[in-house]
Protein backbone atom coordinates (compact mmCIF):
# COMPACT_ATOMS: atom_id res chain seq x y z
CA UNK A 1 0.00 0.00 0.00
CA UNK A 2 2.49 2.36 1.11
CA UNK A 3 4.45 2.13 -2.20
CA UNK A 4 1.09 2.35 -4.37
CA UNK A 5 0.73 5.72 -2.78
CA UNK A 6 4.19 6.76 -3.42
CA UNK A 7 4.30 5.84 -6.92
CA UNK A 8 1.29 7.50 -7.23
CA UNK A 9 2.50 10.57 -5.43
CA UNK A 10 5.20 10.58 -8.06
CA UNK A 11 3.05 10.39 -10.78
CA UNK A 12 0.82 13.60 -9.38
CA UNK A 13 3.87 15.33 -9.18
CA UNK A 14 5.29 14.19 -12.80
CA UNK A 15 1.50 15.19 -14.05
CA UNK A 16 2.27 18.85 -12.18
CA UNK A 17 5.53 19.38 -13.87
CA UNK A 18 4.62 18.39 -17.38
CA UNK A 19 1.20 20.91 -16.70
CA UNK A 20 3.58 23.42 -15.66
CA UNK A 21 6.35 23.25 -18.22
CA UNK A 22 3.96 23.27 -21.24
CA UNK A 23 0.54 24.95 -20.61
CA UNK A 24 1.73 27.23 -17.97
CA UNK A 25 4.69 28.83 -19.63
CA UNK A 26 3.62 28.64 -23.51
CA UNK A 27 -0.26 29.41 -23.40
CA UNK A 28 -0.05 31.55 -20.44
CA UNK A 29 -3.10 29.78 -19.57
CA UNK A 30 -3.00 30.24 -15.54
CA UNK A 31 -1.74 33.57 -15.72
CA UNK A 32 -4.10 36.01 -13.57
CA UNK A 33 -2.44 39.60 -14.99
CA UNK A 34 -4.53 41.87 -15.82
CA UNK A 35 -3.17 44.12 -18.30
CA UNK A 36 -2.92 47.43 -17.67
CA UNK A 37 -3.63 50.82 -19.92
CA UNK A 38 -1.08 52.36 -21.72
CA UNK A 39 -2.80 54.66 -23.84
CA UNK A 40 -6.02 55.82 -24.68
CA UNK A 41 -7.27 58.09 -27.83
CA UNK A 42 -10.95 59.25 -26.49
CA UNK A 43 -13.11 59.06 -30.12
CA UNK A 44 -10.19 58.56 -32.52
CA UNK A 45 -12.78 57.09 -34.94
CA UNK A 46 -9.72 54.25 -36.64
CA UNK A 47 -11.08 51.75 -39.11
CA UNK A 48 -8.17 49.99 -38.78
CA UNK A 49 -4.65 49.51 -37.03
CA UNK A 50 -1.63 47.49 -36.90
CA UNK A 51 1.76 47.76 -34.91
CA UNK A 52 4.79 48.66 -36.52
CA UNK A 53 7.61 48.72 -34.04
CA UNK A 54 6.68 50.29 -31.39
CA UNK A 55 4.64 53.13 -32.89
CA UNK A 56 1.03 52.24 -33.90
CA UNK A 57 -0.07 53.01 -37.95
CA UNK A 58 -3.92 53.02 -38.29
CA UNK A 59 -6.58 54.66 -40.45
CA UNK A 60 -8.61 57.63 -39.65
CA UNK A 61 -10.79 59.09 -42.30
CA UNK A 62 -9.47 57.03 -44.84
CA UNK A 63 -5.90 58.11 -44.81
CA UNK A 64 -2.65 56.62 -43.40
CA UNK A 65 -1.38 57.84 -39.75
CA UNK A 66 1.19 57.01 -37.34
CA UNK A 67 0.89 57.13 -33.70
CA UNK A 68 3.33 56.10 -30.66
CA UNK A 69 2.50 53.94 -27.78
CA UNK A 70 1.71 57.04 -25.76
CA UNK A 71 -1.33 57.71 -27.84
CA UNK A 72 0.59 60.85 -29.29
CA UNK A 73 -0.05 61.65 -33.24
CA UNK A 74 3.59 61.47 -34.78
CA UNK A 75 2.80 61.79 -38.47
CA UNK A 76 -0.18 61.57 -40.95
CA UNK A 77 -0.04 60.27 -44.22
CA UNK A 78 -1.85 62.26 -46.86
CA UNK A 79 -1.26 60.86 -49.84
CA UNK A 80 -1.85 56.90 -48.55
CA UNK A 81 -5.35 56.97 -49.34
CA UNK A 82 -5.39 54.02 -46.95
CA UNK A 83 -8.98 52.17 -45.37
CA UNK A 84 -7.69 48.62 -44.42
CA UNK A 85 -3.74 48.04 -44.20
CA UNK A 86 -1.59 45.36 -43.15
CA UNK A 87 2.39 45.34 -41.60
CA UNK A 88 4.60 43.15 -43.58
CA UNK A 89 6.67 41.55 -40.97
CA UNK A 90 9.93 42.48 -40.25
CA UNK A 91 9.53 45.67 -42.51
CA UNK A 92 8.32 48.94 -42.98
CA UNK A 93 6.16 47.54 -45.86
CA UNK A 94 2.50 48.12 -45.58
CA UNK A 95 -0.23 47.04 -48.20
CA UNK A 96 -3.60 48.75 -48.06
CA UNK A 97 -6.73 49.13 -49.92
CA UNK A 98 -9.67 51.63 -49.66
CA UNK A 99 -12.94 52.48 -50.88
CA UNK A 100 -11.69 54.20 -54.44
CA UNK A 101 -11.02 50.40 -55.10
CA UNK A 102 -7.28 50.42 -55.28
CA UNK A 103 -4.50 48.29 -53.63
CA UNK A 104 -1.14 50.05 -52.72
CA UNK A 105 2.00 49.68 -51.80
CA UNK A 106 3.52 52.20 -48.99
CA UNK A 107 7.30 52.01 -47.83
CA UNK A 108 8.95 53.79 -44.51
CA UNK A 109 12.25 54.77 -43.43
CA UNK A 110 13.63 54.08 -40.64
CA UNK A 111 12.16 57.77 -39.35
CA UNK A 112 9.04 56.44 -40.51
CA UNK A 113 8.95 59.10 -43.09
CA UNK A 114 6.86 57.92 -46.82
CA UNK A 115 9.86 56.78 -49.03
CA UNK A 116 6.85 55.66 -51.77
CA UNK A 117 3.51 55.25 -52.27
CA UNK A 118 2.26 52.96 -55.28
CA UNK A 119 -1.21 51.78 -56.80
CA UNK A 120 -0.60 48.70 -57.46
CA UNK A 121 -3.95 47.00 -58.75
CA UNK A 122 -6.43 48.82 -59.82
CA UNK A 123 -10.07 46.77 -59.21
CA UNK A 124 -13.09 46.97 -60.67
CA UNK A 125 -15.17 45.56 -57.40
CA UNK A 126 -14.12 46.43 -53.96
CA UNK A 127 -11.15 44.57 -52.49
CA UNK A 128 -10.88 44.72 -47.91
CA UNK A 129 -8.20 43.20 -45.51
CA UNK A 130 -4.88 42.90 -47.47
CA UNK A 131 -2.29 40.93 -45.56
CA UNK A 132 1.44 40.60 -46.61
CA UNK A 133 4.12 38.66 -46.09
CA UNK A 134 8.01 38.32 -47.09
CA UNK A 135 9.09 34.87 -47.68
CA UNK A 136 12.94 33.89 -49.38
CA UNK A 137 12.74 37.83 -50.70
CA UNK A 138 9.40 37.29 -52.32
CA UNK A 139 6.44 38.86 -50.96
CA UNK A 140 3.62 37.51 -51.00
CA UNK A 141 -0.15 39.12 -50.59
CA UNK A 142 -3.52 38.26 -50.15
CA UNK A 143 -6.93 40.83 -50.70
CA UNK A 144 -10.66 40.02 -50.65
CA UNK A 145 -12.58 40.69 -53.75
CA UNK A 146 -16.67 41.66 -52.73
CA UNK A 147 -18.77 41.12 -55.98
CA UNK A 148 -21.94 42.46 -54.48
CA UNK A 149 -23.55 43.22 -51.59
CA UNK A 150 -20.74 44.50 -48.95
CA UNK A 151 -21.59 43.80 -45.19
CA UNK A 152 -25.01 42.68 -45.81
CA UNK A 153 -26.49 42.83 -42.06
CA UNK A 154 -29.91 40.97 -43.22
CA UNK A 155 -30.88 37.76 -43.47
CA UNK A 156 -33.39 37.75 -45.76
CA UNK A 157 -31.09 39.57 -48.74
CA UNK A 158 -28.57 38.13 -50.66
CA UNK A 159 -24.92 38.34 -49.80
CA UNK A 160 -22.55 39.61 -52.04
CA UNK A 161 -19.58 36.76 -52.88
CA UNK A 162 -16.43 37.59 -51.01
CA UNK A 163 -13.06 35.92 -52.62
CA UNK A 164 -9.56 35.70 -51.17
CA UNK A 165 -7.28 36.47 -53.72
CA UNK A 166 -3.39 35.40 -53.48
CA UNK A 167 -0.47 37.46 -55.33
CA UNK A 168 3.08 37.39 -55.40
CA UNK A 169 5.60 40.03 -56.06
CA UNK A 170 9.33 40.11 -56.38
CA UNK A 171 9.64 44.08 -56.11
CA UNK A 172 6.18 45.26 -54.29
CA UNK A 173 5.44 47.02 -57.79
CA UNK A 174 4.56 44.11 -59.90
CA UNK A 175 1.99 41.94 -58.62
CA UNK A 176 1.36 38.44 -60.23
CA UNK A 177 -1.77 36.56 -59.18
CA UNK A 178 -1.43 33.39 -58.08
CA UNK A 179 -4.43 32.21 -57.58
CA UNK A 180 -8.11 31.91 -55.01
CA UNK A 181 -7.71 30.79 -51.50
CA UNK A 182 -11.71 30.63 -50.59
CA UNK A 183 -14.65 31.86 -52.53
CA UNK A 184 -18.08 31.94 -50.89
CA UNK A 185 -21.30 33.85 -50.08
CA UNK A 186 -20.53 35.08 -46.48
CA UNK A 187 -18.44 37.93 -45.33
CA UNK A 188 -14.73 36.77 -45.40
CA UNK A 189 -12.29 39.68 -43.41
CA UNK A 190 -9.69 39.84 -41.44
CA UNK A 191 -7.41 37.76 -42.94
CA UNK A 192 -4.09 37.16 -41.29
CA UNK A 193 -1.09 34.91 -43.26
CA UNK A 194 1.27 32.52 -41.74
CA UNK A 195 4.52 30.64 -43.55
CA UNK A 196 5.39 27.87 -41.59
CA UNK A 197 7.15 24.08 -42.57
CA UNK A 198 6.49 25.31 -46.32
CA UNK A 199 3.10 26.03 -46.36
CA UNK A 200 1.35 29.15 -46.68
CA UNK A 201 -1.97 29.46 -43.79
CA UNK A 202 -4.77 31.96 -44.27
CA UNK A 203 -6.53 32.66 -41.37
CA UNK A 204 -9.75 34.48 -41.68
CA UNK A 205 -13.82 34.92 -40.08
CA UNK A 206 -16.42 33.88 -41.69
CA UNK A 207 -19.42 35.77 -41.24
CA UNK A 208 -23.43 34.30 -41.70
CA UNK A 209 -24.25 38.17 -41.65
CA UNK A 210 -22.96 41.42 -40.75
CA UNK A 211 -22.30 41.65 -36.64
CA UNK A 212 -23.90 38.32 -36.49
CA UNK A 213 -22.32 35.29 -35.43
CA UNK A 214 -19.08 33.97 -37.16
CA UNK A 215 -16.39 31.24 -37.27
CA UNK A 216 -12.97 31.31 -37.27
CA UNK A 217 -11.27 29.17 -40.30
CA UNK A 218 -8.26 28.52 -41.41
CA UNK A 219 -6.78 27.55 -45.07
CA UNK A 220 -3.11 25.50 -45.70
CA UNK A 221 -1.64 25.31 -49.43
CA UNK A 222 -0.55 22.13 -50.51
CA UNK A 223 2.67 23.89 -52.18
CA UNK A 224 5.19 26.57 -50.87
CA UNK A 225 3.84 28.97 -53.68
CA UNK A 226 -0.02 28.78 -52.77
CA UNK A 227 -0.66 27.77 -56.30
CA UNK A 228 -3.47 25.45 -54.41
CA UNK A 229 -4.68 24.76 -51.20
CA UNK A 230 -6.62 22.60 -48.99
CA UNK A 231 -10.25 22.85 -48.05
CA UNK A 232 -10.96 25.62 -45.38
CA UNK A 233 -10.52 24.02 -41.66
CA UNK A 234 -13.03 25.71 -39.12
CA UNK A 235 -11.13 26.51 -36.09
CA UNK A 236 -13.96 27.78 -33.82
CA UNK A 237 -17.40 27.57 -34.40
CA UNK A 238 -19.83 30.27 -35.50
CA UNK A 239 -21.60 30.50 -32.23
CA UNK A 240 -21.00 34.27 -31.38
CA UNK A 241 -19.23 36.89 -33.10
CA UNK A 242 -15.86 36.47 -33.61
CA UNK A 243 -13.10 38.73 -34.62
CA UNK A 244 -9.74 37.03 -35.44
CA UNK A 245 -6.25 39.20 -34.55
CA UNK A 246 -3.04 37.30 -34.79
CA UNK A 247 -2.04 33.92 -35.20
CA UNK A 248 1.22 32.70 -33.96
CA UNK A 249 3.27 29.68 -33.55
CA UNK A 250 4.66 28.82 -30.14
CA UNK A 251 7.63 27.22 -29.22
CA UNK A 252 6.03 23.61 -28.75
CA UNK A 253 5.02 23.81 -32.57
CA UNK A 254 1.33 24.59 -31.48
CA UNK A 255 -0.64 27.90 -32.37
CA UNK A 256 -1.94 30.34 -30.46
CA UNK A 257 -5.28 32.63 -31.88
CA UNK A 258 -5.83 36.02 -30.36
CA UNK A 259 -9.74 37.26 -30.93
CA UNK A 260 -12.03 39.17 -29.39
CA UNK A 261 -16.06 37.73 -29.55
CA UNK A 262 -19.08 38.70 -28.03
CA UNK A 263 -19.68 35.03 -26.30
CA UNK A 264 -21.01 36.68 -22.88
CA UNK A 265 -23.57 39.04 -24.84
CA UNK A 266 -24.53 37.47 -27.77
CA UNK A 267 -26.05 39.61 -30.43
CA UNK A 268 -24.05 42.39 -28.24
CA UNK A 269 -21.26 42.22 -31.26
CA UNK A 270 -18.41 44.43 -30.57
CA UNK A 271 -20.22 46.50 -27.86
CA UNK A 272 -20.57 42.96 -25.62
CA UNK A 273 -16.65 41.61 -26.73
CA UNK A 274 -14.09 40.77 -24.67
CA UNK A 275 -10.63 39.60 -25.58
CA UNK A 276 -9.73 35.81 -26.07
CA UNK A 277 -7.62 33.08 -27.10
CA UNK A 278 -7.28 29.85 -28.14
CA UNK A 279 -4.82 26.90 -28.58
CA UNK A 280 -4.00 24.63 -31.69
CA UNK A 281 -1.88 21.39 -31.94
CA UNK A 282 0.34 21.28 -35.06
CA UNK A 283 -2.86 20.47 -37.16
CA UNK A 284 -4.80 22.92 -36.03
CA UNK A 285 -7.22 20.60 -33.52
CA UNK A 286 -8.10 22.71 -31.48
CA UNK A 287 -6.62 22.05 -27.41
CA UNK A 288 -7.90 25.16 -25.75
CA UNK A 289 -10.38 27.92 -26.24
CA UNK A 290 -12.30 31.20 -24.95
CA UNK A 291 -8.88 31.77 -22.39
CA UNK A 292 -10.02 35.09 -21.63
CA UNK A 293 -7.79 37.78 -21.11
CA UNK A 294 -8.79 40.10 -18.39
CA UNK A 295 -8.52 43.90 -18.97
CA UNK A 296 -8.90 47.16 -17.47
CA UNK A 297 -11.06 47.90 -20.37
CA UNK A 298 -13.43 45.07 -19.35
CA UNK A 299 -15.87 44.59 -22.70
CA UNK A 300 -16.41 46.71 -25.90
CA UNK A 301 -13.58 45.64 -27.39
CA UNK A 302 -13.02 45.35 -30.88
CA UNK A 303 -9.25 43.62 -31.37
CA UNK A 304 -7.15 44.94 -34.07
CA UNK A 305 -3.23 43.47 -33.03
CA UNK A 306 -1.21 41.88 -30.61
CA UNK A 307 2.65 42.43 -29.64
CA UNK A 308 5.58 40.94 -28.18
CA UNK A 309 8.21 43.62 -27.22
CA UNK A 310 10.66 44.56 -24.02
CA UNK A 311 8.99 41.45 -21.97
CA UNK A 312 5.21 43.45 -22.54
CA UNK A 313 2.32 42.04 -24.37
CA UNK A 314 0.60 44.41 -26.05
CA UNK A 315 -2.82 44.86 -27.66
CA UNK A 316 -4.44 46.93 -29.36
CA UNK A 317 -8.20 47.44 -29.80
CA UNK A 318 -11.28 49.88 -30.43
CA UNK A 319 -13.21 50.64 -27.65
CA UNK A 320 -17.18 50.65 -28.20
CA UNK A 321 -16.39 51.01 -32.51
CA UNK A 322 -19.82 51.44 -33.46
CA UNK A 323 -20.51 54.45 -30.92
CA UNK A 324 -16.98 56.06 -29.14
CA UNK A 325 -14.65 54.12 -31.22
CA UNK A 326 -11.53 55.33 -28.71
CA UNK A 327 -7.85 53.79 -29.76
CA UNK A 328 -6.64 52.00 -26.56
CA UNK A 329 -3.61 50.16 -25.96
CA UNK A 330 -3.21 47.64 -23.22
CA UNK A 331 -0.17 45.80 -21.69
CA UNK A 332 0.70 42.79 -19.32
CA UNK A 333 4.02 41.08 -18.01
CA UNK A 334 5.01 37.93 -20.37
CA UNK A 335 8.06 35.41 -20.26
CA UNK A 336 7.33 34.11 -23.86
CA UNK A 337 9.55 35.45 -26.74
Amino acid sequence: MIKRIKWLGLLIIFVLIILGCSSDSDYNLFSNDKTEMISFVSKLHNGDAKFLDCNILTSINGKMALYNLEGKLCDTYENVKASWISVCPGERVIAYSNGDKNIGIAKLDRQYKLISNNIVLKCENLHIDPAIIKVNNCYYMTVTEVEGTVNNADETKENGKYTIHFYKSEDLLKWTFVSDVSSCYNNLEDVDILFEDNSFYICYEKEEVDKGVSSICIVKSLDSEGKNWFAPKELLSADSDHEPATIEKLKDGSFKLYYSCDKDYIGASYSGAKMYFAVFDRNFDLIYKDIEVSTDTGKGILLYDTKKVNGKELFLFAKDYLSDCDMVIEGRKTEED
